[in-house]
């Protein structure tokens, strides 16, 4: 059977990965638990091993689905406001 990883391929715990999202570790198990992020098991004490490629891929897809939220979130109503961008004679109103 042939190896496909070498010895420089980079493994994360599931630890690292929330360390590095600044999210609680929680949340990365959940992502494993429900097949998101993909990971596995390894040692005796059965810590949790992510690929950076998966982890990197994982973020990106995490990425786009906030901003496809985003974009439907704002497709009713138009493009989205941006300070200093109103049209003229325009007003926001008051509370």
């Amino acid at each position: 059977m042939e190896n496909k990883y070498s010895k420089s391929t980079t493994f994360y715990t599931s630890q690292e990965v929330a360390e590095l999202c600044k999210i609680s570790p929680r949340t990365v198990m959940r992502a494993i638990g429900n097949g998101e992020l993909p990971a596995a098991l390894f040692g005796e004490e059965r810590c949790y091993r992510i690929l950076a490629s998966d982890f990197a891929a994982w973020v990106d897809r995490r990425i786009e689905y906030a901003a496809s939220k985003a974009r439907s979130r704002n497709g009713s109503r138009g493009t989205p406001y941006v300070p200093g961008t109103l049209p003229r004679g325009a007003f926001l109103p008051t509370s």
